[in-house]
């Protein structure tokens, strides 16, 4: 019987940003729920455009935590991926997509269209892989209690959101992401791109 530590994920995270347009985030630790290493993700957003794009890498091995002893393998997998976003006229619907390597080499192309509500996203997809077909759905909200600690370079906090997704495939599992603990740069940036903030204000009204 294998238990498994609660406290399972850590990860330090870099968030840079130039302008209103480029934007970066790498990360190192331990990531949710059995994968370690680095991930790196690049994003052209100009925050006024209907229109983003973004690349990302990582490189990862498995680990686990059992009766208080940390186990780990060798790096062995790597995912990169190129995908594209458009805000579409309807008030708050997002269609996203990603071509590139998912885990354990699996190649192929996924879609998700996403509807932002305010703080709460719902999202479906549909993904065509080397691995087969798989459709699916996540949603995924804020937690408390988000920040601890925060000052102008640095900032000690719990994971910003729950997020969680199910997929539906036939035989192979199919397009598979890993988890860091905290929102990829496609989700941060969507929070702050003037259409949704537009959108918002006018409902608040």
């Amino acid at each position: 019987t294998m238990v498994v530590s609660p406290i399972s994920f850590a990860t330090v995270n870099y968030f840079l940003a130039k302008g209103s347009r480029h934007f970066m985030l790498a990360q190192v630790g331990l990531f949710f729920s059995d994968r370690y290493g680095g991930n790196i993700q690049y994003r052209y957003a100009p925050l006024a455009s209907k229109v983003s794009a973004g690349l990302s890498a990582s490189l990862t091995g498995q680990y686990y935590i059992s009766e208080g002893i940390f186990y780990k393998g060798i790096f062995e997998n790597w995912t990169g991926f190129i995908d594209l976003e458009w805000r579409l006229p309807i008030e708050g619907l997002v269609v996203k997509g990603t071509v590139g390597q998912f885990l354990f080499g699996d190649r192929g192309i996924r879609f998700d269209l996403i509807r932002q509500y305010g703080t709460l996203d719902f999202g479906l997809h549909i993904s065509n892989t080397e691995n087969g077909n798989a459709i699916g759905f996540q949603v995924a909200f804020p937690i408390f209690p988000g920040k601890i600690i925060r000052k102008r370079n640095f900032e000690l906090r719990t994971t910003e959101e729950f997020r969680w997704e199910y997929s539906y495939f036939v035989a192979n599992p199919v397009a598979r992401y890993f988890r860091t603990g905290i929102p990829t740069l496609e989700n941060v940036v969507r929070q702050y791109q003037i259409g949704f903030i537009q959108g918002q204000r006018k409902h608040s009204k």
